[in-house]
């Protein structure tokens, strides 16, 4: 569900304000280029004591928003699974009589369809992500520690596999090896970590200069973490003057690791929204284009398959 930017016009009758969406168009792109977005709710603001305003009849501010509404799908590229609709007015973000043109919001997915009215029940519709636990562990480091009578504590959070005291682990890029002491999380000891926490853990015999931020901690006995000589990525070019060709060098960050990396090869130009290849070697890029683009890390970097991890 992606909410912020609400949509709204000056008064009932003043016509729909084409700026507002185009803002409220940037605020929904990076939710657009990542394809996150399952709800899209609709916040509608309109001055009090005006029942008009809860009109769709042509020239009100309902009606307006709607014509909004149509731009912004036209924009999204693709079927929204669902949209839920709420007014500043008088606390409406639950059923209001003064909205009967507003028939609900259905979700269809895999895990069991949904439906409701209001605000509240959207949210309570949000599945909870799942832990990938089956997964080998990879840990970005956040930062490392020296705490006086511990040694070196690395921090981060698990984002897959499990980690516990006592595994053997092993750092990228720097390919060091060591054994996890403890594990902690808020002061307190744990027997094992999480996808999604955030923890400590004390390392044996590594110094604190050792091992930096944008490191990645993962399991040396299962598919340990390597640097990544070169990797290949789906690029999309944002509010860039002039074009990109290739040497173009931009700072990237990538899990917890910010680094310039260079863009050796433009591979291949395609459509934004379908994915579907439109040229191939393209010579450069400019703002509003999409790219596969092969890029070399100017220091060493690990870099993970999306697919996989």
């Amino acid at each position: 569900m992606y909410a912020g930017h609400g949509l709204s016009s000056g008064s009932p009758l003043s016509g729909f304000n084409v700026d507002s969406v185009k803002l409220t168009w940037r605020h929904r792109f990076p939710a657009y280029i990542t394809n996150l977005v399952s709800i899209v709710f609709v916040s509608v603001g309109c001055p009090e004591g005006l029942d008009i305003a809860w009109s769709l009849e042509p020239g009100c501010a309902l009606d307006d928003c709607s014509l909004g509404l149509a731009w912004l799908r036209g924009c999204w590229g693709r079927p929204w699974r669902t949209w839920a609709a709420g007014a500043q007015c008088h606390g409406d973000w639950l059923p209001a009589s003064r909205m009967p043109w507003f028939k609900g919001w259905k979700v269809e997915r895999k895990e069991g369809n949904a439906s409701g009215v209001s605000l509240l029940e959207a949210l309570d519709t949000i599945l909870p992500p799942t832990r990938p636990t089956d997964k080998p562990l990879r840990l970005p480091l956040q930062d490392v520690y020296k705490i006086g009578g511990i040694g070196t504590v690395p921090v981060g959070r698990v984002e897959t596999g499990i980690l516990r005291p006592g595994m053997v682990v092993t750092f990228a890029p720097v390919n060091i090896t060591t054994e996890v002491k403890s594990v902690e999380m808020h002061h307190e000891a744990l027997s094992e970590a999480l996808p999604g926490d955030n923890v400590g853990f004390n390392v044996k015999n590594v110094s604190v200069k050792d091992i930096r931020r944008g490191n990645v901690c993962g399991d040396s006995k299962s598919d340990p973490p390597q640097e990544a000589a070169q990797f290949t990525s789906q690029v999309i070019i944002l509010n860039h003057p002039g074009q990109i060709s290739a040497g173009y060098s931009p700072v990237i960050d990538c899990h917890t690791a910010h680094i310039a990396c260079k863009f050796a090869e433009l591979k291949e130009k395609i459509d934004r929204r379908s994915g579907k290849k439109l040229e191939d070697n393209p010579k450069a890029l400019k703002s509003g284009d999409a790219a596969i683009v092969e890029m070399v890390p100017g220091k060493p970097m690990c870099v993970e398959s999306f697919s996989q991890y």
